[in-house]
């Protein structure tokens, strides 16, 4: 009974999600392209994962949760997303209405060659500095021993934020540049086309090798994903040809996901993997990465009312103070969890201490309980709707490259990941993007004065 209720409103969500992007990408409407990468994410995560663990009987927590805490899980989560659709088309014109892209505007000379004057700049002074901190960073993991690193992954990030956030702007140069191949291949030189291409293979396959050996399965699949919705974006064009292949390519992340999980797990020591089956294995690892719907079973099942309030939010802003200038800021949604389901397992500074990823819904559901449900759903729409006003100009190719990388960013991250990582994350990734925007725009004014 249970599986089925989850299957019904996985395919309601899901397929809702799809028709949706169609109609978002064939009328270029950026904003809902973020939209229904969220519902569809979202509707996994919630409706498609936790009918997979029901079946198989597998979970994390508890071996197994009572059959009210699921329903009532279930209707938190639909709620949330009927919250969420609700406030999003009353900020946001559907799509339909308008077109976000001039695209003459977006294929013009003038166009590319601000492009590429920022392309250079952002590859002079943030991506080359950002090979040499993610090397140094490998050096340091290799002297002592991977097993070591992903055992004490937390502890030995604990204090050196720059150089664990400096390695994110390699994938978001290689998402700019496979948008600028994209846009102007057409009318590129043989060397043009040689370089772009060169630039755009060793720093993705640079990104994906760095995040996969460091653990961050969350960036491996943000890149495979940008480069699907850049693709869809600017093509204008979705078939259902499209879809499957990009449903192929995510099979095989999710595959992938599931070899690292296997082989995190074999670092810190879990027994009996050998005896697990192929199957189990894949299901395990798909849990690991996108299973935070039991993080909401397991409060219902057992009672949990000691909400925070907004507290793990607040510790998103704060998390630019040093640990060291103020001891006791508030901690993020994962130590929270994880000290819940295991009391005292997390404490700043101890070696071997690990977290849990809470996820949009469970982590709105720390803070405000049911509440939860239409309070942050509308404040994410508020926030985006806030964003677009900044960012109103995807005609711009440079904007274009950022809108596309916060379409997925954020539909994907915001259901997966804990707020407090995925803000610090942003914000510092902005502030760099910007900064070479803005420097990239003043050169190309004064090459057009001059």
């Amino acid at each position: 009974m249970l599986v089925a209720l989850y299957l019904v409103l996985l395919s309601i969500f899901f397929f809702g999600g799809l028709l949706f992007l169609f109609k978002a990408v064939k009328e270029s409407h950026y904003i809902s392209i973020l939209f229904s990468v969220l519902v569809v994410t979202a509707s996994v995560t919630h409706f498609g994962i936790p009918a997979l663990q029901e079946h198989l009987g597998y979970y994390r927590y508890q071996s197994s949760y009572g059959y009210v805490s699921h329903m009532w899980s279930m209707l938190y989560a639909f709620v949330f997303l009927v919250a969420l659709i609700f406030f999003w088309f009353a900020l946001f014109k559907p799509a339909g209405t308008h077109r976000d892209i001039n695209r003459e505007l977006l294929f013009s000379a003038t166009a590319k060659s601000k492009f590429s004057i920022f392309l250079y700049v952002f590859l002079l002074l943030l991506v080359i500095p950002a090979f040499i901190v993610s090397f140094s960073n490998l050096k340091s993991i290799v002297s002592m021993g991977h097993e070591y690193y992903m055992a004490n992954r937390i502890e030995q990030g604990t204090g050196r934020g720059f150089f664990v956030l400096f390695p994110h702007f390699v994938p978001l140069f290689s998402i700019c540049v496979f948008v600028y191949l994209l846009l102007y291949h057409r009318v590129f030189s043989v060397f043009a086309f040689i370089f772009y291409s060169a630039l755009f293979i060793v720093s993705f396959t640079y990104s994906f090798l760095y995040f996969s050996a460091t653990g961050s399965r969350n960036t491996v699949f943000i890149l495979l994903m940008n480069c699907v919705v850049s693709f869809f974006l600017i093509k204008n064009k979705i078939s259902w040809m499209h879809i499957v292949a990009s449903v192929v390519v995510l099979c095989i992340t999710v595959s992938i996901f599931s070899f690292m999980g296997l082989k995190r797990k074999e670092v810190l020591g879990y027994q009996g993997l050998d005896e697990k089956g192929t199957v189990e294995i894949v299901v395990e690892g798909v849990n690991g990465a996108f299973g935070n719907n039991e993080n909401t079973v397991w409060m219902i099942d057992n009672d949990y009312t000691s909400y925070l309030v907004g507290s793990t939010y607040l510790a998103a802003p704060l998390n630019f103070i040093p640990r060291s200038v103020w001891a006791g800021k508030p901690l993020g949604g994962g130590p929270k969890l994880v000290n819940s389901i295991y009391p005292g397992s997390y404490v700043v500074g101890r070696a071997g201490v690990s977290s849990l990823t809470t996820g949009l819904l469970p982590e709105a559901y720390m803070n405000f309980g049911y509440l939860g449900a239409v309070v942050i759903p509308f404040v994410f729409c508020f926030m985006l709707w806030s964003v677009k006003k900044v960012f109103d100009d995807p005609s711009n190719p440079v904007i274009l490259s950022l809108v596309s990388y916060l379409c997925v960013a954020l539909g994907v991250s915001f259901v997966q990941a804990e707020f407090l990582g995925l803000f610090t994350r942003m914000g510092f990734i902005l502030f760099g993007f910007l900064m070479c925007f803005v420097i990239s725009s003043f050169l190309s004014s004064r090459s057009r004065t001059g």
